[in-house]
């Protein structure tokens, strides 16, 4: 069985733009989840994942997401973590290099 933990999460909604990012601790190694978009459609939705390789990493990555917090996300689930992560695993990714999950383009 897995071991999953959501660390931070953090989002912007404005009714029409988003930017909703996860920082998820699975099975020991943590991983940075980002959904972008538009309601509008002039900005293609986009999903990336990525392993971060190190606290100094995260440290960076969490520093930018000092963003104005107008909606609260609403987690994550495990089974989606654990998707996500098996998928970046598939890809060959390799820890610090972000996967495409998904994208309207």
């Amino acid at each position: 069985m897995s071991e999953y933990k959501l660390i931070a999460e953090e989002g912007y909604n404005d009714g029409w733009y988003w930017d909703t990012r996860y920082c998820f601790e699975l099975d020991g190694k943590r991983y940075i989840l980002a959904d972008v978009g538009s309601c509008s459609g002039y900005i293609p939705n986009h999903g990336e994942i990525m392993e971060v390789e190190n606290d100094e990493s995260l440290d960076i990555l969490l520093k930018d997401w000092d963003i104005d917090k107008m909606d609260k996300p609403g987690g994550l689930a495990e089974k989606d973590a654990i998707q996500y992560v098996k998928q970046l695993k598939e890809s060959g990714t390799k820890a610090g290099e972000s996967f495409e999950l998904w994208s309207d383009d």
